[in-house]
This record gives structure tokens, sequence and C-alpha cells, in this order.
């Protein structure tokens, strides 16, 4: 089945409902969640290329395993009872980062799996456990990181006091 850049994108586009599975708030899963996941799967996309991995097999797949272990720290996420986008995100970060760690063990995995498909390879170079926990824990902190950027940027309203605040009439 092929996937065509076009599809992708949509689907891509069309994951950007409340997020939970990355801590952001308000508009943040809306402009945020598409250019989080997008950056995690080009960053590892061209990382696997440079180790011996077909760019183009690999950024249509991982563009699929991005999505794919998206939906699942969405259900964990919930699974748990937290709820970035109503809680202190400080107090959510612990839990989500135990939650990310786990995702980058099962992503690494993955690249595991792909590394012994000829479809995936572009040459018999050997790859390592340690490079796949790396290149899945440098694209998991790309995405996390915009993520939490994005729940700084976009704080309720009332949720951080402005200077105008102390004030006084």
């Amino acid at each position: 089945m092929k996937i065509r850049l076009s599809s992708a994108l949509a689907l891509l586009l069309g994951c950007s409902v409340p997020a939970f599975a990355n801590p952001v708030t308000n508009l943040g899963p809306i402009l945020f969640t598409p250019v989080a996941l997008f950056a995690e799967t080009f960053i590892v996309a061209t990382l696997l290329s440079k180790l011996g991995f077909r760019y183009s097999k690999v950024f249509f797949a991982w563009l699929f395993i991005t999505l794919a272990t998206y939906g699942v720290m969405n259900l964990a996420i919930g699974f748990l009872g937290i709820d970035p986008s109503r809680s202190n995100i400080l107090s959510s970060l612990k839990p989500l980062l135990f939650a990310e760690a786990l995702i980058v063990l099962a992503e690494a995995g993955i690249m595991m799996l792909m590394s012994r498909s000829k479809r995936f390879r572009d040459s018999d170079t050997r790859f390592t456990w340690r490079s796949a926990l790396m290149v899945s824990l440098i694209g998991n902190l790309v995405s996390f990181g915009i993520s939490l950027l994005a729940s700084f940027i976009f704080i309720p309203a009332g949720g951080l006091p402005l200077p105008s605040d102390h004030v006084r009439m």
C-alpha cells in the first residue's frame, strides 16, 4: 500500500485534536501538534538516512509510526487520568516524561525491526540498539520540546500573572 504525500499530510493535520500526549494547551494542539509530529518524523528520517536507511521509505513509514505512537500516548495519558490542558503543566511533566520514555523504547524497537528489512536499508552497515535509542530520543525530544514551548506560549488566560496585574489602581 502506497501512502501519498497529500494523504499523509491530511492525516497529520487531522491529528490536531486536543493533544494530551504532548503537553499543549488551548491553541497549541491546533497549531503545534502537526508541527511537532512532522518535525519528529523529519528528524528521525534524516538521522536514519545518515545510518544507511532509505530516506523516502523511512519518512513515510515513520510518519505513520509517529501518528500511531501519538495515538497510543494519548490513550495512555487518558488512562493515567492526566490532562495537561487542565492542570499545571509542571505537575504533569513527570508522568508525561515517563510515558515519553516508554515511547522512545518502543520506537527504538520498531527501528531495530526496520533495520532488518532490505526495504528500508540502503546499506548493510551495522545498526545498533544504541543508535536506535539515540535517534528515537532525539526525535522525541524535538517533538516534546516544541509541544512544551507551545504550552508556555499558549497558557490559558489567568494562568500566569501579567506585569499589569501587580499595578494598583
